[in-house]
């Protein structure tokens, strides 16, 4: 609700505090007096364009503060956190200015925010109904909310939302999925002969250092193998072998060693040197049988290793580079067939969302219809009661467009809009679009009735809505605003007695002059409030009668007219 209004050399006004209280505040005046100031004020508050001509000279600023205390459970409270994350509630405080060069500011509790993200706010916090109006049950997307929360729908529409959300996000996976799969699989497809090569080649780590090593052998052998057979002949074999030649002189010094210990040490360690050329012997030998010349496995070698080396110079990468590249090449062929998968693990699950979302969007569908057929003619029993006897009322249910396989968006799949016709016989238009003034504020009034305990918005302004209104008629716009006001703040700026005198808050604008005019507002009681009220019945001089027909008005509610 809105606490406080100050204003600061705003029009008329130099200085001007205004503290509604809960419930039904009346706002009352004389003609002229200034009490559009007030609402203008308020409006300014809520985003509402601000001139240069709003400054009063000689100020160089006008300032307008507007204080609202905010509960938790007010729909505006999440809404503001949406737009202004750091607001922690909760009272909020709105500053707006102005200079004489027409630029202006807008602050939420101290902090700068644009204009739109102001007027957003101001949606969900007053609802102004006049010739100016600041009329949140005029857009589309107030009146869907209204008939959702007549239809006690939000609880659906809220499970509708969250599934519409998964629905977008798996759209934005199978979107990111298909991105993946295209880019893998343009690689696999650019890296596909690469790969196919590698895997041809059959490539094993170190097989070339052993093919080369293969290759000098077999290149070779039939040079070793005459070495080592030379070798083992020099050992053992010959006439004149070294084996044989050592023994025999060990043989000849063995006795004389029996004499001498270092001769005797000595021929040990050439007996140690016999066993050790044998052992080398034997190993030639070995070898020997290993050392065949194969030109068929020479050629098999060399044809590997031109291969592997014709790869190298093609990559421009060693061996193990290679190895390397055939197992990135085989990770992306893999990330390929991954993205895929996941692709249509993305795909099936966004179906069945899509099921899901059909379904309980059809469902909102059939009891929004049902809502609006309970609705209408609640609307038009109201209308009755505030003069507009002949008026008809409609929900029309729109349906949306077609888009990504489902017609609607979070809300559902259609927008609602309100008709309005003044008599049976003319057509019925989009409510938005009747004439401003009394009419308008008698059909919110009406509409507002029936739907107070749904509307988002705490605080409700009706700015001379008694245009066209008297008699019985007077009577009962108050008793609709008193109403209203049961569960919510209602202001009224009013020259209807009857609606004053229903008032639990009353207020009073005065002209004043001095030097300059100014404008201040009083809150009156008692007697004060009886005066103002028989002002407002029968004017200047006030009459007894008219003073004892405020009395009662006072004290026993609408009892008296307005006459």
């Amino acid at each position: 609700m809105l606490c406080m209004l100050r204003i600061a050399n705003f029009r008329v006004v130099e200085h001007l505090l205004f503290s509604p209280g809960d419930g039904l505040s009346a706002v009352t005046g004389e003609t002229g007096a200034g009490k559009s100031v007030l609402v203008g004020a308020l409006e300014a508050a809520l985003g509402h364009t601000m001139e240069a001509d709003d400054v009063r000279a000689p100020a160089d600023t006008a300032t307008v503060v507007a204080e609202f205390s905010i509960g938790q459970s007010s729909p505006a409270w999440n809404r503001i956190h949406d737009l202004v994350p750091e607001w922690s509630g909760p009272t909020l405080q709105i500053e707006r200015r102005v200079h004489p060069g027409g630029r202006s500011s807008c602050r939420v509790d101290g902090r700068v925010v644009s204009r739109e993200t102001l007027m957003a706010i101001g949606d969900w916090l007053v609802d102004i109904h006049g010739q100016h109006g600041h009329q949140l049950l005029l857009s589309e997307a107030a009146q869907l909310e209204v008939l959702d929360g007549f239809g006690g729908l939000l609880d659906g529409r809220n499970a509708l939302a969250d599934v519409y959300r998964q629905w977008m996000e798996l759209k934005r996976r199978v979107r990111e999925a298909r991105e993946a799969v295209e880019h893998a699989q343009q690689e696999a497809d650019r890296r596909l002969f690469e790969l196919n090569e590698l895997r041809t080649a059959h490539l094993i780590p170190g097989e070339r250092e052993g093919l080369e090593r293969e290759l000098r052998l077999l290149a070779t052998a039939e040079q070793w193998k005459t070495a080592s057979m030379r070798a083992r002949e020099t050992l053992l074999e010959d006439d004149d072998a070294i084996i044989g030649r050592i023994i025999r002189v060990a043989r000849t010094l063995e006795e004389l060693s029996d004499q001498f210990d270092d001769l005797k040490r000595a021929l040990a360690g050439a007996e140690r040197c016999v066993v050790e050329l044998q052992d080398l012997a034997d190993v030639l030998r070995a070898i020997d049988s290993r050392l065949e010349t194969n030109p068929q496995r020479q050629e098999e070698v060399e044809e590997r290793l031109g291969l592997l080396v014709r790869l190298e110079k093609k990559h421009g990468l060693s061996h193990q580079g290679l190895l390397d590249l055939r197992a990135r090449l085989e990770n992306e062929a893999a990330a390929s067939m991954d993205a895929r998968a996941e692709l249509m693990r993305a795909e099936s699950l966004l179906e069945e969302t899509r099921t899901e979302l059909e379904e309980r969007a059809t469902r909102l569908s059939t009891a929004r219809m049902q809502a609006a057929e309970r609705l209408a003619p609640l609307v038009e029993a109201e209308f009755a009661e505030v003069g507009l006897e002949r008026a008809r009322f409609a929900v029309r249910l729109e349906p949306q467009p077609v888009k990504d396989g489902f017609s609607g968006d979070a809300r559902g799949k259609e927008r609602a809009v309100f008709l309005f016709s003044a008599s049976p016989g003319e057509e019925a238009k989009e409510l938005a679009r009747v004439a401003s003034g009394g009419e308008l504020s008698r059909i919110m009034l009406a509409l507002k009735s029936v739907l107070g305990g749904v509307d988002p918005v705490d605080t409700m302004v009706f700015d001379e809505i008694d245009t066209g209104v008297g008699g019985g008629l007077a009577r009962v716009v108050g008793h609709r605003l008193k109403t209203l006001a049961h569960d919510r703040q209602v202001l009224c700026v009013t020259h209807l007695a009857p609606v004053a005198g229903m008032a639990d808050h009353h207020f009073v604008v005065e002209k004043g002059a001095s030097d300059r005019i100014t404008v201040g507002i009083t809150e009156v009681s008692g007697e004060g409030r009886i005066l103002e009220i028989a002002r407002m019945l029968g004017g200047l001089p006030i009459t007894e009668e008219a003073r004892r027909h405020a009395q009662v008005m006072v004290e026993g509610g609408v009892e008296g007219d307005d006459t």
